[in-house]
């Protein structure tokens, strides 16, 4: 199997679903085998990206960095995307993981600490260490401090470890 692309991942997801709208937004009375078929393609294209999804990932806590194990554990790319992420983080920002994994640290970040994510996350990659507090953001809209420590290991995970304040 390919390796996943999690960078292409979002992109991908919403093709698939962008053709399941179009498909199913023919009339009724046009929707033939055509349109049935792409629907059928498109939701098959989905179950593939799923597929996908859970065969490339490991469970944070199942990861081979044990130095950061915890209930609130969080992987991202280069991009600040999240890869992974462990349930205690789907608790503490009332997402799904699914949800999670289409969004980058700026998306769950608190709006007046969102514009520091970028230069902090630069820093970050510089030095390979980072801890501090950020505020994240609850799906609800609560801010919700945390304080972090962050990794970049030599196989190139970058990982952090949340703990609520």
């Amino acid at each position: 199997m390919l390796e996943l692309d999690h960078d292409k991942l979002p992109e991908r997801i919403r093709a698939a679903r962008e053709a399941i709208i179009l498909a199913l937004s023919q009339p009724k009375e046009s929707f033939g085998s055509g349109a049935l078929r792409s629907a059928e393609d498109a939701l098959q294209n989905l179950r593939i990206l799923e597929k996908e999804l859970k065969s490339s990932m490991r469970a944070p806590d199942d990861h081979i960095h044990l130095e950061l194990a915890g209930e609130y554990v969080a992987m991202v790319n280069s991009a600040r995307q999240y890869v992974a992420v462990s349930d205690g983080v789907c608790r503490l920002l009332g997402l799904s993981r699914g949800e999670l994994l289409t969004k980058k640290i700026e998306e769950v970040t608190a709006p007046t600490a969102r514009e520091r994510v970028p230069d902090s996350f630069r820093q970050y990659l510089d030095l390979g260490y980072m801890t501090g507090t950020h505020e994240l953001l609850h799906r609800n809209g609560t801010a919700i401090p945390i304080r972090y420590e962050a990794r970049v290991f030599p196989d190139g995970c970058l990982v952090a470890r949340w703990q609520p304040l």
